[in-house]
């Protein structure tokens, strides 16, 4: 019989991070996914994610762009602060997603295939 001190149900971008995190702190950790995390809802849904990351054809989704389309879409109920964090830190979080092996989808170059949503 298995033990340990964390079991993580679900192997999608959350549970993944959740795992990696609890496990920096010297936690044991068990992640237990229905399907391969390559095809969990997160993969699935990449095309949702929002950054304020520049695009193919040189325009920028801007951070202050991202701040204020974040706000309309929680009908200005949100957190102020809270969105405006995420709207600075979103491009980063791509990147660690990235570096993480997620599969976004490309461009033929091999950069990630942005585009403007909305």
């Amino acid at each position: 019989m298995y033990e340990h001190d964390v079991l993580i149900i679900g192997g999608g971008l959350a549970g993944l991070r959740a795992g990696i995190e609890v496990t920096r702190h010297g936690v044991d950790v068990a992640v237990i996914s229905k399907v391969h995390p390559v095809r969990s809802h997160s993969n699935a849904a990449q095309g949702g994610i929002n950054a304020a990351k520049p695009i193919a054809n040189g325009d920028t989704n801007g951070v202050a762009e991202l701040f204020e389309d974040t706000l309309r879409g929680g009908d200005f109920r949100a957190r102020e602060a809270s969105c405006h964090r995420l709207a600075e830190i979103s491009s980063l979080i791509i990147d660690q997603c990235v570096a993480q092996g997620v599969p976004f989808a490309r461009e033929y170059d091999g950069t990630l295939a942005t585009r403007r949503f909305g």
